[in-house]
């Protein structure tokens, strides 16, 4: 092998590894997630409706498979937030710690998005007293709304 070029070789990779050393500064909402400005309190039972018909029986048990995985890591975080399952409902509940999950025409008024976690109410602490999830009506793929439902439920988890 030619000398010069392991030499070159050497250099060039001790330039790549160094320029990897570099920290880049945290800009929030760039390379930086925002800190919730509401989240539900600490040991909250979150009665959670879905809004009637607009969900087939394996799209529920999907969305209940992330409720349930988001009730064991608050559990084992000790923020012992539940997620309980409160039945079917015609309207946005609006109740102390309810959280009403629907479908509407999300992704047609916002490109970037298939879903949203809205705070409906909230108290002068940043903490929920009721919120909604909204699912893009396209959405149906049942592993599709678990990870969506999985991201969203995060949003409401404290910061």
């Amino acid at each position: 092998m030619n000398p010069t070029f392991l030499i070159v070789l050497v250099l060039v990779t001790g330039c790549i590894c160094h320029a990897q050393d570099r920290v880049e500064p945290r800009i929030k909402n760039r390379n930086a997630p925002s800190i919730s400005s509401y989240y539900w309190p600490p040991h909250a039972d979150v009665r959670v409706y879905f809004f009637s018909k607009m969900f087939t029986p394996e799209q529920r048990a999907r969305l209940f498979a992330a409720m349930n995985s988001w009730t064991k890591v608050a559990s084992e975080s000790g923020s012992s937030i539940k997620f309980i399952y409160a039945g079917e409902v015609n309207r946005i509940m609006t109740c102390t710690r309810c959280l009403t999950v629907t479908r509407r025409q999300v992704h047609k008024t916002d490109r970037k998005h298939y879903a949203f976690f809205n705070p409906v109410k909230q108290d002068n602490k940043r903490l929920l007293i009721s919120a909604g999830i909204d699912f893009d009506f396209a959405t149906t793929n049942p592993q599709a709304l678990q990870d969506f439902m999985a991201h969203e439920l995060g949003h409401g988890m404290g910061p």
